[in-house]
């Protein structure tokens, strides 16, 4: 690309675009880090030689799917994963305490770049409006913070008092137990946040020995919790439909009250249905709605109303197909919002 070569632009394609930004994003993070490095190495009397390090920037792709069968993939987000940074480090006075200072102000600041460098990059600096807004343990502590939550210290003399105050999922709960009994120190908010649709917890963990730690985020939709709940609507939903067909064709001749039941519970399981779809698969269920439910609620209330007004009073199913129309439109709303 720097080339401006036509024979050479005319050979790349998508997939060697991407590969290229999402390159030079974590290379530039162990960029900046290292220009950074160097900065405060000079204020605070240390010097600091970078080893072998690697992490990655991807991003994330999210399948939809209808029973089972992959029929579309969204693009979700971008991940930048920094899975080690190695370091040689000295304080020139040979005093630790100094040392320990900088590791721990290097980790906040490392910290922030995963996610400040990808800001950095897909963001116009000339425009307040963000295109990426990214997230990373010390931004999460720091949010959490802002939301009045309290910033707690754990240790193995605190953690018996201060786990039961805390609420996060049972995965970063362990890591807590399992780093503090292994002597680290964990830093941690009360609870959870919840930023630009992501949901999860920023949790540091330090060795206090040398300053060294893991600088984590976790969490994320509940996905096994939201598809049980949607294929139990779902399956509830077919059983109600079926219920409610196999009495139709008796309901119709009969008429009368039995016949307002089996619409009620026809319009009860599509409405049953529509919930798991949407839960399930939203850009399904948003498809389906925008393209068929007012139609499909007029028509399929309209009809059953005819034919109850056909079968009780005869004169009054015009004005019943005025009723059925507003009550579609109504049900069009509440179950596919259009």
């Amino acid at each position: 690309m720097e080339s401006k070569d036509p024979s050479q632009l005319k050979v790349l394609n998508s997939h060697d675009v991407t590969d290229a930004m999402l390159q030079a994003v974590v290379q530039s993070y162990f960029s900046f880090n290292d220009s950074q490095d160097k900065i405060q190495g000079k204020q605070s009397g240390v010097i600091s030689n970078s080893m072998m390090s690697f992490g990655t920037f991807s991003t994330v792709f999210s399948g939809v799917y209808s029973w089972g069968v992959l029929r579309n993939v969204n693009f979700g987000n971008m991940v930048m994963d920094i899975d080690r940074i190695s370091l040689t480090q000295v304080n020139t006075d040979n005093n630790h305490k100094k040392l320990l200072s900088f590791v721990h102000e290097q980790g906040m600041r490392q910290s922030y770049n995963e996610n400040q460098i990808p800001e950095q990059f897909f963001n116009n600096p000339y425009s307040s409006q963000k295109n990426v807004d990214g997230i990373s343990a010390v931004k999460a502590l720091h949010i959490a913070n802002s939301e009045g939550q309290r910033i707690y210290q754990i240790n193995k003399q605190n953690i018996n008092t201060i786990l039961p105050k805390i609420n996060h999922d049972s995965a970063v709960i362990e890591d807590i137990r399992n780093a503090v009994a292994a002597g680290k120190v964990v830093t941690t908010s009360e609870k959870s946040i919840a930023f630009n649709g992501w949901k999860g917890s920023g949790y540091i963990i330090l060795d206090p020995n040398n300053g060294s730690g893991a600088y984590m985020i976790s969490g994320g939709e509940n996905g096994g919790f939201v598809t049980v709940v949607g294929f139990a609507y779902l399956f509830l939903g077919l059983i109600l439909l079926t219920i409610a067909l196999s009495s139709l064709f008796l309901a119709v001749l009969t008429g009368g009250a039995t016949l307002l039941v089996t619409v009620a519970a026809i319009v009860s399981s599509i409405i049953v249905i529509m919930k798991g779809l949407s839960t399930l698969s939203p850009d399904f269920a948003n498809d389906v709605c925008a393209k068929y439910g007012p139609n499909l609620m007029l028509g399929t209330i309209s009809t059953l109303v005819a034919a109850f007004t056909s079968n009780v009073l005869p004169t009054l199913a015009t004005a019943y197909m005025g009723v059925s129309t507003n009550l579609s439109s109504f049900l069009s709303e509440r179950i596919c919002g259009v």
